[in-house]
């Protein structure tokens, strides 16, 4: 544990001389105009915080109101995937079935389909 000494009047004579000569050493101009350039500086960093907070709260309600309106979109594309799927898968079965009651006429003409598409892939 260290002891706690009160100063002596010698101490705090030297101290405050010490103190005095600190303070001649800068001359109180330049602690003036050290004063107005931080007070300066802290102006300029109060107006770009405000102005940076106005940034931060539009791109929030930005990202709210495009959020709310990616989900709805993504939501109907999958719907559209869904349906979509569904009409391909009908046209399957509505092939094998065609296919079934008419097994030379449906691949004549699949074949001639098949060829124009392959055709029209190359161009």
């Amino acid at each position: 544990m260290q002891s706690t000494s009160i100063p002596s009047q010698s101490e705090i004579d030297d101290e405050f001389n010490l103190t005095d000569q600190l303070s001649n050493l800068i001359s109180s101009k330049d602690i003036e105009e050290i004063n107005s350039i931080q007070k300066n500086l802290l102006h300029r960093f109060e107006k770009s915080n405000q102005t940076l907070s106005y940034c931060n709260e539009l791109s929030k309600q930005y990202y709210s109101r495009l959020s709310k309106d990616f989900r709805s979109n993504t939501s109907k594309l999958n719907e559209m995937f869904k349906d979509i799927d569904l009409v391909f898968h009908r046209i399957r079965v509505l092939k094998e079935k065609l296919h079934q009651k008419h097994p030379n006429s449906l691949s004549k003409e699949t074949d001639t389909m098949s060829k124009t598409n392959d055709d029209e892939l190359m161009k």
